[in-house]
């Protein structure tokens, strides 16, 4: 498994994809005063689908 992270408009985050394939997984942190304070995590196939990954890198 190959994991993106980055920073989307102010949440960090993590996404889960295998090679070659679509996310498995996907968590957002919200930050406050530097510690993070609510994880949302993301892993129903159904809504995974819907998301576009175009330009999308992974770390191997």
């Amino acid at each position: 498994m190959s994991a993106w992270t980055g920073c989307a408009p102010a949440r960090p985050g993590v996404v889960t994809i295998p090679p070659g394939g679509r996310p498995v997984a996907v968590m957002a942190f919200t930050v406050r005063g530097g510690r993070i304070v609510a994880i949302d995590v993301l892993a129903d196939p159904a809504r995974l689908e819907t998301l576009d990954v175009t330009g999308w890198e992974t770390e191997d």
